[in-house]
């Protein structure tokens, strides 16, 4: 899969997303449910002896991804469809870089530190 995530968007929020619904099967507890005051009588998960709370959350889990699938592509698909927008450069930007074609970033604070900032040789030891 040819899937560019610079932030780490997918790792960090599908996926702690996914394992923390799933461990809400195991890991729930009527007790703890019901320190709100508001959701009494709740089952928790495993730890209750709930077993059918693992395909519950397993449920959850399918339908929230396929939800944001839907929604992310019906998305992607409509600002591509727009005029001057499209998802990708072209193989000349990317090889300029990006910050110069899509942010038209050519000041000097895309240099490296040291050329912005000299180091000083005397204060280091």
């Amino acid at each position: 899969m040819r899937i560019d995530d610079a932030l780490d968007l997918f790792a960090e929020h599908a996926v702690g997303g996914i394992v923390g619904l799933m461990l809400n099967a195991f890991f729930a507890d009527t007790a703890v449910i019901a320190m709100d005051g508001v959701n009494i009588g709740i089952p928790g998960g495993w730890v209750n002896h709930h077993w059918k709370q693992l395909y519950i959350q397993f449920t959850y889990v399918v339908a929230t991804c396929a939800y944001a699938f839907v929604m992310t592509a019906l998305v992607a698909k409509t600002v591509d469809l727009i005029p001057g927008l499209k998802l990708r450069s072209s193989p000349e930007g990317e090889m300029l870089g990006m910050d110069e074609v899509e942010v038209c970033s050519v000041f000097p604070f895309s240099r490296t530190s040291t050329q912005i900032f000299p180091i000083d040789r005397r204060i280091r030891n």
